[in-house]
């Protein structure tokens, strides 16, 4: 469990838009050589983070060699901001993000108005149910009740009950690249079960593209022999973009665009740029009200991670749980560019992980599930929900 955060009287936050203006490219740490292709996927918590971190110490003029410099030789990346850029190195380095997550506009029919739809991974315990005289419907997983017996259930973990619907039907499960809107997330966190209309397909969202090149050698300027390789680079489809949230200082803050203020940053590999815009969002995008016609006794706290989190293991350390949905891990490496070498390879649980608190338990106010350092770069983030007994 993470820290509780410095007071936030003296913090302001900040909603930054993404767009791309081409393809884009995130990659892992793996060897990338002739005969491989690399594949791009959805950019991390880290890639955000690093992208703007290097965007405010350029405006503040710190110098990147020497804070460099110092990482290699042992400091953290706080200490060396600290070192070279005095007090605003350090409030940079103090700057806390969320994100990043997926938006999308579109106009309104017959308005100047737009409308702007966040989305999220699908809660694991979403499932859809087979009928064979009509399509498929939603339904959910909640921990089964104290009157509930399930021949050959062998929990995870000492206390854990299974998780269970009534419904007498076939389920699958959803596809692993569903997501959900905000408003569906919302529901589902007040206890309901969202629509399927809730429930988009990655590829209404994103796609991607193959792309072959070649290495040039420069004593000659012409092609390598042998050096032609491959990649497949992110292509989000019309009016989707990355959406962003900083909690910081408010001069650390100001070195990021403003509201309404458009900038060029680079973003992931090849020097692949977004326009970064600052806007404003108001609070939180994702609100739940408690389920109704539940009892205390029969209720309790769930919490659905939206992005990837790393424990020592798949349990968030600190918190009692009676049931958890968890899909699958992710491995997160990447190019370290102060060290010059590709980042340790770590394995974070899957965004859509479902964890279930006992009735009448709450996780208290804590930011982010994990380590304080992961989840000041906003991984671990998670939204609150009620759930009731199956």
């Amino acid at each position: 469990m993470t820290e509780p955060r410095d007071s936030q009287a003296e913090h302001q936050r900040l909603w930054l838009r993404l767009e791309p203006v081409d393809t884009l490219f995130f990659r892992d740490g793996r060897p990338f050589d002739p005969a491989s292709r690399a594949t791009s996927g959805l950019p991390n918590p880290q890639t955000l983070a690093g992208a703007l971190r290097t965007e405010m110490l350029r405006r503040a003029d710190i110098d990147l060699a020497q804070m460099t410099d110092h990482i290699r030789n042992g400091d953290r990346f706080e200490t060396a901001a600290a070192r070279v850029g005095g007090s605003i190195g350090e409030q940079i380095a103090k700057v806390c993000f969320r994100g990043p997550h997926i938006g999308r506009t579109r106009e309104r029919a017959g308005a100047v108005s737009r409308q702007d739809t966040l989305f999220y991974p699908a809660p694991a315990t979403l499932r859809r149910l087979i009928k064979r005289e009509a399509g498929d419907d939603i339904v959910r997983l909640d921990p089964a009740g104290p009157d509930l017996s399930l021949p050959g259930w062998t929990p995870q973990a000492d206390g854990l009950v299974p998780l269970w619907t009534r419904s007498g039907h076939v389920l699958k499960p959803l596809d692993r690249k569903t997501w959900i809107t905000g408003e569906g997330l919302s529901t589902f966190l007040s206890g309901a079960i969202p629509s399927g209309s809730d429930l988009v397909s990655s590829d209404d969202l994103y796609g991607f593209e193959d792309r072959t090149g070649i290495a040039v050698a420069p004593e000659t300027g012409t092609a390598a022999e042998g050096m032609i390789y491959a990649t497949r680079r992110l292509v989000l489809r019309s009016g989707v973009y990355f959406r962003a949230r900083l909690e910081g200082s408010p001069e650390a803050l100001d070195l990021l665009p403003k509201q309404n203020e458009a900038r060029l940053l680079p973003f992931g590999g090849e020097g692949r740029q977004v326009v970064v815009t600052g806007f404003d969002a108001g609070d939180a995008p994702v609100r739940a009200e408690p389920a109704t016609g539940t009892s205390r006794e029969t209720r309790g706290k769930c919490l659905v991670l939206v992005t990837p989190a790393f424990f020592q293991g798949w349990h968030p350390p600190d918190i009692d749980l009676l049931a958890a949905a968890v899909p699958d891990h992710v491995p997160v490496s990447g190019w370290d560019l102060a060290r010059g070498g590709p980042k340790p390879t770590r394995f974070a649980i899957a965004a859509g992980s479902v964890y279930f608190l006992p009735p009448g338990v709450d996780a208290g106010p804590i930011s982010g599930l994990g380590d304080a350092r992961d989840t000041s770069l906003g991984w671990g983030e998670f939204h609150k929900g009620a759930w009731q007994h199956a």
